[in-house]
């Protein structure tokens, strides 16, 4: 079974019993030509599935895949989503959308950043 499917199955329940806060989540953002809801749901499972401690998102946007890993964040103990973008749609849209949808303590796991992906030492990220 490929790694895709096997996420699904393994991590139906989670589907489930999360699915009115990701629709939610996906209306806040607003911009599904960038990520639609069946491709929330992969990145969603896969970042369960794989239960890391750290997810470095490269490039945020509107806030499509922040908000998932951020979902998922909230329910892997100890994990953290640090995103990098120089686009300030994040905070400017999306985020008080979003602010709308979930209770502040959401945002924890996340250091949304505004910064050039050049300009990271990523080495700082695992220390």
């Amino acid at each position: 079974m490929r790694l895709a499917s096997r996420a699904l199955y393994n991590q139906t329940d989670a589907v489930v019993a999360n699915a009115e806060r990701l629709r939610s989540l996906f209306e806040a953002v607003g911009h599904a030509g960038d990520l639609a809801l069946p491709q929330w749901c992969h990145l969603y499972v896969l970042a369960l599935e794989f239960r890391p401690d750290l997810i470095v998102e490269l490039g945020r946007g509107r806030g499509n895949s922040t908000c998932v890993f951020t979902q998922a964040a909230n329910e892997l103990p100890g994990c953290r989503v640090v995103s990098y973008c120089i686009a300030d749609d994040w905070e400017r849209l999306t985020r008080p959308n979003v602010a709308r949808v979930v209770p502040e303590d959401w945002f924890a796991p996340l250091d949304a950043r505004r910064e050039d992906i050049r300009d990271v030492d990523f080495a700082a990220l695992t220390e």
